[in-house]
């Protein structure tokens, strides 16, 4: 016959003295551990960072509760020591969420990823959408793994309005764990507070961004901890970024809405014309199965020298087209030179004083897409002298 489990053999660890058990933290902790309803039932969930009671954020009336439950119990705890005692049990507990599913996950090595965009989603089936869909979900991955890692790119799904865009990536990455961004961009206290406990953060409708918007999403992309000093905290706080980012768009047909050649390597523009959501539900866990076996054998979420030249040139068939480039176009000519400076009076017309470097650097753009390079010349002044100055010649 087995022995009976003394459930309260606790008790025997804990600390005396003349009057009784003494009003130690050792004391609380050891109540705090074992008494039914406390214990494994407050953890810390690593996602959120936030401390749960019976699965629920706990709220200040919690506190309340738990130190009746133990003066119940026959211990009276001092109510400063509560807080550090419930913090301490939860760090007992830690879970994640999202890596708990994922260490769940068994694959059954049938390849699925590589084709996830073009079978799931409707994209084009070529060496460009199998490297960024494939390369996405398993940055995805190692953001659960690895949080902080580098993940500096955001997935942008083009399509109609209707598609359902943002339902599948709610499908897809579990509605807990998605959100859509919506005017937090320039409250960063805000925007972190908001993606917290995201594994995927949605920008609805990218070319409906003003530019200077679209920027401050350029930033945002490269970002691999974000720093804020939460409500009522006295400190600043650093939090690992967990979560990938995606954009939904619904572009004008022959409009572009990427505005700026050098920052557009961060988007990767993924053509979407039919949904399957009914499948995607079916086939979510082996996709992120899979994602998760090529993460643990090394596979990288990056793009290789010859895919960023595929990405490349997708992103450039999305640019915005300048309404200057045609004026300039029609006006320069092949066998002459030109300053920026000239381009912007002569032939923009533009007055010196609004001359700044936002407008240069729009210029060079512009004679860069043209075919025209910048090199430094002596150039004849008007009192016949020769100057050193950078002039745009057009490239042999």
């Amino acid at each position: 016959m087995a022995e009976p489990i003394p459930l309260n053999a606790w008790r025997g660890k804990l600390q005396i003295g003349q009057k009784g058990e003494k009003k130690t933290l050792f004391n609380l902790m050891q109540y705090m551990r074992n008494l039914p309803g406390l214990g494994t039932q407050i953890r810390h969930n690593e996602l959120t960072g936030q401390v749960e009671w019976h699965g629920e954020p706990l709220t200040d009336a919690d506190y309340v509760d738990i130190q009746t439950m133990i003066e119940h119990a026959g211990f009276a705890p001092s109510k400063t020591d509560i807080p550090a005692a419930v913090n301490r049990t939860a760090l007992f507990n830690k879970y994640h969420p999202v890596r708990d599913y994922l260490d769940c996950l068994r694959w059954d090595g049938t390849k699925r990823l590589d084709r996830f965009l073009h079978i799931l989603f409707g994209a084009p089936d070529t060496p460009y959408e199998r490297a960024v869909g494939a390369k996405w979900m398993i940055g995805a991955v190692a953001r659960i793994y690895q949080p902080g890692c580098k993940m500096d790119t955001m997935l942008v799904l083009e399509g109609p309005q209707g598609l359902k865009k943002s339902t599948a990536l709610r499908l897809l990455f579990g509605a807990s764990y998605f959100t859509e961004m919506v005017n937090e961009l320039r409250d960063h206290k805000r925007f972190v507070e908001q993606i917290t406990g995201k594994w995927v953060v949605e920008f609805a409708e990218l070319s409906a961004l003003r530019k200077a918007d679209v920027e401050l999403v350029k930033a945002i992309i490269t970002m691999q901890v974000d720093k804020t000093r939460p409500s009522y905290g006295r400190n600043t706080v650093e939090y690992a970024r967990q979560c990938v980012l995606a954009a939904s768009v619904n572009p004008k047909a022959g409009q572009g809405y990427l505005t700026d050649s050098t920052g557009n390597r961060r988007f990767w523009p993924v053509a979407c014309t039919a949904i399957d959501l009914d499948r995607l539900e079916r086939k979510r866990d082996q996709l992120w199965a899979e994602a998760v076996t090529r993460f643990r054998e090394g596979e990288q979420w990056w793009l290789t020298d010859d895919e960023s030249r595929l990405a490349e040139r997708e992103q450039l068939s999305r640019m915005q087209g300048d309404i200057w480039e045609d004026t300039i176009a029609n006006a320069v000519f092949p066998h002459l030179t030109y300053t920026s400076a000239q381009i912007l009076y002569d032939i923009l017309k533009m007055a010196p004083e609004r001359q700044d470097q936002r407008a240069k650097d729009r210029v060079a753009a512009i004679m860069a897409d043209l075919g025209w390079t910048q090199a430094w010349a002596k150039e004849r002044q008007n009192d016949g002298t020769r100057k050193s100055m950078r002039v745009w010649r057009i490239a042999e």
